[in-house]
């Protein structure tokens, strides 16, 4: 031990040169590691002296302090890892700080990244707690996303984002059931998207069904009906019989008749699907459909399918 603690005493004692020396950080990054070994009692105060450094030539150690100091038991290291993210002068090693606080799953650790979210000044720290909190499991980590999604002060873009790890992280029932809930309760049409990506996410029959609530809702606006529509059109997964089958889809194009912005949408949808049924459905609508522009994108999406009967239909055309 004293060896170690001889070693690594150049880290944490005196100025260092203007030059930082490769070989020396390998040599006290091997000591770090060594130190990280031993009795807490012992390691806490080296570790805490070293990341009060504010040199540029320690700032790799000191984000490697943090990063071990993470996979320590000791109570105090979360307040350590705080100060570092608040107080350190390097972006990097503040990260790594937010970084590391967010590996420690509990309520303590949600508060914390949940402060360092509200009062960052870094916006690259900000998102990275955030993201911390996404992958927490506590109460207090929903609590606080959920708080960042519904704040009417924060950036929409922020806000989109706590909803998305919503949707993506999560994907429970009652998560989809807040952001349905939240759909209601907000006008910001950059929210509203974001709201109906996350519930695609979750992949149920009831979501599918909400979002074509959704498209079919002509006092939505269209760009949203078409995000819903989209959404809840571009997943099928046949084996476990969850999304529209192309029978649907071929229905939904005949409901949104005289509603030209959704059947174009529904054209490329449509498009995406293997079925020959779909293959018939752009054919028909090419060949006979009343909407020039309709008759163009379903030739265009034609054009992107295998289907031997393609190649003579567009032929037949440029024939004529």
């Amino acid at each position: 031990m004293l060896c170690a603690l001889l070693l690594f005493a150049p880290v944490i004692a005196g100025a260092q040169s203007a030059v930082c020396s490769n070989d020396a950080d390998e040599v006290r990054r091997a000591a770090l590691i060594g130190i990280m070994q031993m009795e807490s009692s012992q390691v806490l105060p080296v570790v805490e002296k070293l990341l009060e450094r504010r040199d540029e030539c320690s700032v790799s150690l000191r984000r490697q302090a943090v990063e071990l100091l993470a996979r320590s038991r000791e109570p105090e290291r979360i307040e350590i890892m705080l100060r570092v993210a608040r107080t350190d002068p390097s972006g990097a090693v503040r990260r790594q700080a937010v970084q590391s606080i967010a590996q420690v799953n509990n309520d303590r650790s949600a508060a914390l990244l949940d402060s360092i979210f509200f009062n960052a000044t870094d916006t690259d720290v900000a998102e990275i707690a955030l993201r911390g909190l996404a992958q927490q499991t506590s109460p207090a980590a929903r609590t606080a996303l959920r708080r960042i999604a519904e704040s009417t002060t924060l950036a929409t873009e922020l806000r989109v984002r706590a909803v998305n790890q919503i949707g993506s992280s999560r994907r429970s029932p009652e998560d989809i059931q807040y952001l349905k809930d939240l759909y209601g309760k907000t006008t910001s049409p950059q929210l509203r998207e974001g709201i109906l990506r996350g519930v695609s996410y979750q992949r149920s029959p009831e979501s599918m069904t909400w979002l074509l609530g959704v498209a079919r809702d002509r006092n939505s606006e269209i760009e949203l009906r078409q995000v819903a529509l989209r959404s809840a059109g571009q997943y099928w997964d046949k084996g476990n019989s969850v999304g529209l089958e192309i029978k649907d889809l071929l229905a939904l194009y005949d409901e949104f008749k005289s509603q030209p912005d959704m059947q174009e949408q529904m054209l490329d949808i449509l498009a995406q699907r293997p079925e020959s049924a779909a293959t018939d459905k752009l054919l028909q609508i090419a060949g006979e459909g009343e909407n020039l522009t309709l008759r163009r994108r379903a030739i265009q999406r034609l054009a992107q399918r295998r289907d031997p009967r393609v190649r003579q239909f567009l032929l037949d055309i440029v024939s004529r």
